[in-house]
C-alpha cells in the first residue's frame, strides 16, 4: 500500500482552499489516490499531519483531470471544485 500526503488543496484559480474542513485535510496521510476522468474520487485516510491515526474518507467532486510527476512521487487531481495536489511519502 503507498501512502500519500496531501500538499495543497486550492480552488480552480490556484487559490487556497480555505472554507469549511478545508485546512484541516492538508498534511493528512492518505491511502494512493485513484482519480478516473468523469467519476468522483474517493479519498481514505490514514494519519493526521503529526502520524496520529485517523479513520476517515471523503469523496470529491467529479474529476475533471489528473496528472503524475517525478515517477509517481507527485499526483495533482483537478476536480470541479478545487485541485489536490498530493506527495509520496
Amino acid at each position: 500500500m503507498e501512502t500519500y500526503r496531501v500538499v495543497s488543496i486550492t480552488d480552480r484559480k490556484g487559490n487556497p482552499r480555505i472554507e469549511g474542513r478545508c485546512p484541516l485535510r492538508v498534511g493528512r496521510m492518505c491511502r494512493k489516490p485513484t482519480p478516473r476522468n468523469g467519476d468522483a474520487m474517493m479519498i481514505e485516510w490514514l494519519a493526521q499531519p503529526d502520524g496520529t491515526p485517523y479513520v476517515g474518507m471523503i469523496v470529491t467532486s467529479t474529476v475533471i483531470g489528473f496528472k503524475t510527476e517525478d515517477r509517481g512521487k507527485y499526483i495533482e487531481v483537478t476536480t470541479r471544485n478545487s485541485i489536490y495536489t498530493f506527495e509520496r511519502v
